[in-house]
């Protein structure tokens, strides 16, 4: 608490405050001097009682909450202010701490929703799946050796190889199913992948891969 005249000039403190300040004089002298952070504060000295914005200690991260109350004499116009200071440190560190967390909640809910979107998805496509390929099949049962569409029915077989190892890591990114540990060459790998990523990029964007 401090105690200011009509010249900003310190006329008295309390306890706390006097920690605050330290060794420095102060009686007398402009707020600005004794406490130098307040120099650039945003201070309007009125006729009512009015709050500054949280002001920040450079070179530190401590910060207050500033508020003016006047006082008045017999006269109308203020006779003296009394500032109030308070360290909202704490509060404000605990405030991130505790909009980081919730960010991470909902992150953590976003992933489990995704998870078992990914898993319903891949269950179903994995159902239709098992319908192209066996018809596939005994569409290739009955065609002659020699007929054209045997290329036709091999495309529907590899195209439905292609999504069935899509649902296997839609499953795995779900937690249904385990990845497993081998040896790959990453050229062919990245080179599938070439096509996918070039989907989602935006249209403006272009991939080189060498």
């Amino acid at each position: 608490v401090f105690v200011l005249d009509t010249a900003r000039r310190v006329l008295d403190l309390n306890a706390t405050a006097r920690e605050l300040v330290g060794e420095a004089p102060w009686l007398g002298r402009p707020i600005g001097t004794v406490l130098p952070f307040l120099q650039h504060a945003p201070l309007e000295f009125g006729a009512s009682p009015t709050s500054v914005p949280a002001v920040t200690v450079a070179g530190t991260e401590t910060c207050y909450d500033l508020r003016l109350m006047p006082v008045h004499a017999r006269r109308r116009d203020p006779a003296a202010w009394v500032m109030l200071l308070r360290d909202i440190t704490d509060q404000r560190r605990a405030a991130a701490e505790r909009d980081a967390l919730t960010v991470r909640v909902q992150e953590q809910q976003q992933r489990e929703s995704l998870s078992v979107l990914a898993g319903g998805l891949a269950h179903d496509f994995n159902n239709l799946l098992t319908g192209i390929v066996g018809n596939a099949d005994l569409l290739s049962l009955k065609l002659a050796p020699s007929s054209e569409m045997g290329n036709n029915v091999g495309a529907i077989l590899l195209g439905a190889q292609r999504a069935a190892d899509l649902v296997d890591k839609m499953l795995a990114y779900a937690g249904e199913r385990h990845g497993s540990m081998s040896r790959i060459d990453l050229d062919p790998l990245v080179r599938d992948l070439l096509d996918l990523l070039q989907a989602s990029a935006a249209r403006h964007y272009t991939l080189h891969y060498e």
